[in-house]
């Protein structure tokens, strides 16, 4: 039997969402470069989902989806989505639900978001500051180099690999300003590259974290840098379907040097 995602929308396009299945998380958020604040509901967990939006002030019939989720049914009052997500994703898949409300036809928007085990991005750090591929940075994920932030408005289990160019840095340590036992880190073999996972799976207020990543001289010679100071911003999570946290999986050892 499908996971159940129930939507009641008002008149105006408000959206009061029940309490979601294990895994599945919500946001409401105005993610740059835009200005309207939408829901963002994130899958993490691998199962058949049903999204059931009802509006007691009437459906106007205009009701589309954007794959993976699909338009099922629909009444005067009620229209029925699903998204089969049984297998998760190796790579992050991106939907929409969307309807018209009331007597003034509101439009209403959900973005989907299906999730692999661990939502990936490698980024390049130096002396200078940080870099990005800003087309592969998965939807949920915000990256500003000239601020050097990483924003998550998304729930989900994201691993950010940092990345060394050829040269003679090194990582040597990793610190958390403030101290952040809920980001480990894993520094690769060849101190090149090192993974910080950001397990974002719990309803939550909003955190800020900087990230110090401690240089070290492969020749030796002196070194009179500061670290290097990224910044990881998690936006509130609304909702946490049952405040469930799932596993983030083993580092993609792959990334190392991918930004060389």
């Amino acid at each position: 039997m499908a996971s159940k995602i129930t939507i009641t929308l008002d008149e105006d396009g408000n959206a009061k969402i029940d309490t979601l299945p294990p895994g599945v998380f919500c946001s409401s958020v105005a993610m740059p470069p835009e200005v309207t604040e939408r829901d963002v509901i994130s899958i993490n967990v691998g199962d058949s989902y049903t999204i059931e939006i009802n509006a007691a002030s009437g459906l106007s019939g205009s009701l589309s989806a954007v794959p993976p989720v699909t338009l099922e049914s629909w009444t005067a009052t009620q229209v029925v989505f699903s998204v089969e997500a049984s297998q998760l994703p190796v790579l992050q898949n991106i939907g929409m639900a969307m309807c018209k409300v009331g007597p003034d036809a509101v439009a209403y928007s959900v973005s989907i978001l299906v999730n692999p085990a661990t939502v990936s991005l490698a980024l390049g750090i130096d002396e200078t500051g940080m870099w990005v591929n800003q087309s592969q940075v998965p939807v949920g994920v915000y990256c500003d180099p000239v601020e050097k932030t990483i924003t998550t408005w998304a729930g989900g289990g994201y691993s950010f690999a940092f990345s060394l160019p050829p040269g003679d840095l090194r990582i040597d340590s990793v610190e958390f300003d403030p101290p952040a036992a809920a980001l480990p880190y894993l520094i690769s073999g060849d101190e090149m590259t090192a993974w910080v996972f950001n397990n974002n799976t719990a309803e939550h207020s909003g955190s800020e974290v900087h990230v110090l990543f401690i240089p070290k001289s492969v020749s030796g010679a002196p070194l009179h840098l500061p670290p290097i100071d990224p910044t990881i911003i998690n936006n509130p999570i609304n909702q946490g379907g049952g405040n469930v946290c799932t596993e983030v999986a083993a580092p993609q050892y792959e990334l190392v040097g991918a930004l060389a």
